[in-house]
């Protein structure tokens, strides 16, 4: 097949949603297919023989007027394409397949203001998400692929995002494929006892005794990272020995905050790393108390290094977390603002029999995480003839 695959930006190193996206892309090339890629920009170099990757700019912009002609641009390109089939990563393009990695600009919006902590300060935020240009043309984007008669059908990467295709755009379940997200990262080659991580603790100034919890994200306060730093100081004033590696983008105001709460020797700010299944191996738990997540690659990786996870109902990944005839696979909290309920999870975790129980109920699902799982379901939807 001819596939073409529309995503606002190509990055294969980028965050989750991109870099699922060029994930499947290469998998769907070793199936002998042949893949276009319409996108705003992209950071790719030397593409792959049968891979043809097409771009509205020469560089990324955030830019209202950059979005609106991208979304025309990719619109009029597919159209004019003689492609087999195609499948839009992003509520802003309509395509045959339409599988919103990134979530719903609708949920995030509702999400934005709900974290806000006083009546006064959501209404501020509506009134903002209101008046920008930027986040109107998104919304607008999204209502409009929704009704367009492109799209025949909708993929959800997990329950949390077909719910909110059912809820907030009254998309018919018929019209609903539930094709749960997946990861590339390799499984242990050895059980998750058998790893020491004196090394790690050795060269970060831990103590042997410590429970290490692992925070990976890119965009920390959507994640959660506000109430983990208030649990972090639960467990502190509790005489509980943690320490949270954090991984990814972080400024130094959220220094500032971890040493107002007194947690500074309880954190270790880490940057960017490429050695992420080093660290979930290293980990005794990892923590993401997200407040929204179509359904995190950290949670599914964590799993596949049979490191337990602790997140929230607002995470499609949590599907993999509870067990609903066994033992959980770590801990899913309703709330993401709960710093309280958090603490508890995160101290529940100290234990090294709960880790270990939870660590096993993982072995069962590990075919369930994988990449090749996704993709196996997603080549056998986007080859069925139009109308079945």
């Amino acid at each position: 097949m001819h596939i073409a695959v529309l995503i606002e930006r190509y990055q294969p190193t980028g965050g989750g949603a991109e870099r699922s996206t060029a994930q499947i892309v290469d998998r769907l090339l070793d199936r002998g297919h042949r893949m276009t890629v319409l996108a705003g920009s992209s950071d790719a170099t030397n593409p792959r023989h049968g891979l043809t990757i097409e771009t509205c700019a020469a560089r990324h912009s955030s830019s209202p007027l950059h979005y609106w002609k991208m979304v025309r641009w990719a619109r009029e390109r597919l159209d004019a394409g003689a492609f087999d089939t195609s499948v839009s990563m992003s509520t802003s393009f309509p395509a045959r397949f339409v599988q919103p990695r990134a979530g719903m600009i609708r949920m995030i919006h509702n999400q934005t203001i709900a974290r806000r902590t006083t009546p006064a300060k959501r209404l501020s935020k509506r009134l903002s998400v209101a008046v920008t240009l930027k986040q109107r043309l998104l919304l607008r984007a999204e209502r409009q692929t929704m009704r367009d008669p492109r799209v025949h059908r909708f993929i959800a990467i997990s329950e949390f995002i077909a719910e909110q295709l059912r809820d907030l755009y009254g998309i018919d379940r018929a019209r609903i494929e539930l094709i749960r997200n997946g990861s590339a990262l390799s499984p242990p080659e050895s059980p998750i006892s058998d790893r020491p991580n004196a090394d790690l603790r050795m060269g970060l100034g831990i103590g042997p005794d410590a429970t290490i919890f692992l925070f990976p994200a890119n965009d920390p306060h959507r994640k959660g990272i506000d109430p983990l730093l208030n649990a972090v100081a639960l467990l502190r004033k509790r005489g509980v020995d943690a320490v949270v590696l954090m991984v990814g983008h972080y400024t130094f105001k959220l220094n500032r905050l971890a040493g107002r709460l007194g947690v500074r020797d309880n954190v270790r700010w880490l940057g960017s790393s490429r050695h992420l299944a080093e660290l979930y191996a290293a980990a005794d738990a990892t923590v993401l108390p997200s407040f929204y997540d179509p359904s995190s690659k950290v949670v599914i990786e964590s799993l596949m290094m049979g490191t337990p996870a602790i997140t929230t109902a607002f995470n499609g990944a949590s599907d993999f977390v509870l067990n609903p005839t066994g033992e959980d696979r770590g801990v899913v909290l309703p709330n993401p603002d709960d710093h309280i309920a958090l603490a508890d999870a995160m101290q529940a975790m100290c234990d090294p029999a709960r880790r270990a129980a939870c660590s096993a109920a993982i072995a069962p699902i590990a075919h369930e995480l994988t990449m090749d799982r996704h993709v196996n379901q997603l080549e056998r939807l986007l080859a069925r003839p139009l109308g079945v």
